[in-house]
């Protein structure tokens, strides 16, 4: 999706959480009369490998991008930022990841009721409500390098995304891409989610669907943790049962 320069990114948590901004390269021509001393072949190669050291020292922040289909003249990108999750690794070598974002206030617009008091008929309040974000994905197998062909439209993992506010749950389901590497201690792993697609299919109570049919790319870091990811799925499905197979989601249309 293309965006303007300078649109905001919204974050469904209630802010603005950056800007696309355009970046303007200029080439400094050098003449004769620039008397600036040289940087040597040495002092060149002392930058290069502190910069190297800074990049590799960066940790890889775990962002979630939510863009929503639902209306097509109107799409809309929500950007949310999660602490690193959690993974465990199952008998038959499928990796489950999760992630989880504490209860924050956010705002929420409804329509006023006709003949309420406290707004016009048909004009929209707005009300604070607490929400939890959880994030559920199943891996069945994983490219390997040199062997396997891979290609981000391609489908290996299963995906659910869920908002809880108060009472209400809602759950975004579906299925991607999802490649990552693991450290050599086999302790954290670093990795992306590409090309899935996800439509709202589990709901408790009465919740809003912020997203309606929507597309997800995300770039995460999770740490092994058995019993947080356990915590994690008990969770959800104590909330909303467990997932619905693979089969019985609809895919979005292009």
């Amino acid at each position: 999706m293309k965006r303007e320069v300078g649109e905001p990114i919204r974050s469904f948590n209630g802010g603005i959480v950056g800007n696309w901004q355009q970046q303007r390269w200029t080439r400094r021509r050098r003449t004769e009369s620039d008397s600036r001393p040289r940087c040597g072949i040495r002092c060149a190669a002392i930058v290069l490998a502190v910069l190297v050291a800074l990049c590799g020292c960066r940790k890889q922040e775990t962002r979630f991008d939510i863009y929503s289909t639902g209306d097509r003249d109107n799409p809309e990108l929500f950007t949310e930022f999660f602490e690193p999750g959690a993974f465990s690794i199952s008998g038959l070598n499928n990796w489950r990841i999760v992630f989880e974002m504490p209860e924050v206030m956010i705002q929420v617009e409804e329509p006023t009721a006709e003949g309420q008091s406290d707004g016009a008929a048909g004009e929209p309040t707005v009300r604070n409500v607490p929400m939890a974000q959880y994030v559920q994905i199943e891996v069945f197998w994983q490219p390997l390098p040199g062997t396997t062909y891979a290609e981000s439209s391609q489908i290996n993992a299963s995906i659910v995304y869920c908002l809880v506010t108060a009472s209400d749950a809602i759950s975004y389901e579906g299925a991607g891409f999802v490649y990552f590497s693991q450290s050599r201690d086999g302790e954290t792993i670093e990795g992306r989610i590409e090309s899935a697609t996800l439509v709202p299919v589990r709901r408790a109570g009465s919740p809003r669907d912020i997203f309606g049919p929507c597309r997800l790319n995300a770039e995460f870091t999770a740490e092994k943790d058995a019993a947080r990811v356990v915590s994690v799925v008990r969770r959800l499905q104590k909330l909303l049962g467990r997932p619905a197979p693979a089969s019985r989601v609809p895919l979005i249309q292009p």
